[in-house]
């Protein structure tokens, strides 16, 4: 996104090779820890906007762009 836009087509489909990483160690995890009560998440640390000046995607302001990010929960109960 830093090199095109947010919703570009090659900045999505890095998104979704790190969506596709996350589901690989989400996996592992509860594979590995399948005996215990566990929680697994998905908690990106920013958003983006396109900034004004480049045509680019940026982040880093208090825009809601930047700030408001969707996290994702799983919590399983041990077998």
């Amino acid at each position: 996104m830093h090199g095109s836009t947010p919703r570009d087509p090659r900045a999505l489909e890095a998104f979704m090779r790190h969506l596709k990483s996350f589901e690989t160690l989400a996996a592992a995890f509860n594979e590995r820890y399948a005996s215990v009560n566990r929680a697994v998440a998905f908690t990106p640390d920013h958003g983006t906007h396109i900034d004004p000046a480049t045509g680019k995607g940026t982040h880093g302001t208090d825009s809601p762009e930047d700030v408001d990010v969707r996290h994702f929960w799983g919590v399983s109960r041990g077998s």
